[in-house]
């Protein structure tokens, strides 16, 4: 239920924004542009996504990866993480040379990492140092919903500093992050000096 109730929102919100136009003056057909964002996210551990974007008027479709991991360095044990790989459409505005707003949702495809049962220890000895548990690595994988909502603050028609808030709805493990990071790509129209 929760499901279709967050696709007839996302729905009704890609409707509403559709009216709504864009202020800066877009004389090429296409924008397009790559990003990388850092940040922290609601499972422990680091959040990390990437995101590539081709940008027509409003309307813009994107393909990102996300996921959110703890690091193991020194151990056997599975690093529990989630990730995603997702399918973005969405809308974009730019309310001054420097200011956009971008809101998209789409299909996921979710994987969750977890340590799963005991299965032996390295230990053969008595008195051991080094010895540890090593447990099985369960993936679950599943499809989802994803939706993002991006600021992105232009320094030049090139670069951007970007803001981000990232969520994914799934029957195997919700998640949701936010980030900061860069863009770079053809991000807008060169404005004329007035």
């Amino acid at each position: 239920m929760k499901f279709i109730l967050l696709i007839v929102c996302a729905c009704c919100l890609v409707k509403f924004v559709s009216a709504q136009q864009d202020s800066l003056p877009q004389k090429d057909k296409f924008y397009y542009g790559l990003g990388v964002g850092i940040g922290g996210g609601s499972e422990s551990g680091s959040y990390f996504d990437v995101h590539l974007y081709l940008q027509r008027k409003t309307s813009y479709i994107a393909l990102k990866s996300s996921a959110i991991s703890a690091a193991k360095i020194y151990s056997d044990e599975p690093a529990p993480g989630v990730g995603e790989a997702a399918l973005i459409l969405g809308k974009s505005y730019t309310f001054n040379q420097y200011a956009n707003l971008q809101f998209g949702a789409g299909p996921a495809y979710t994987e969750r990492i977890y340590r799963g049962a005991f299965l032996y220890n390295t230990c053969n000895s008595f008195f051991c140092i080094f010895g540890h548990d090593v447990y099985e690595i369960v993936k679950q994988r599943t499809v989802g919903l994803s939706a993002e909502a991006r600021f992105n603050f232009m320094v030049s028609r090139r670069w951007a500093f970007t803001l981000g808030l990232n969520a994914n709805f799934n029957q195997a493990k919700s998640f949701g992050g936010a980030c900061i990071g860069l863009r770079y790509g053809k991000l807008r129209y060169r404005v004329p000096k007035t």
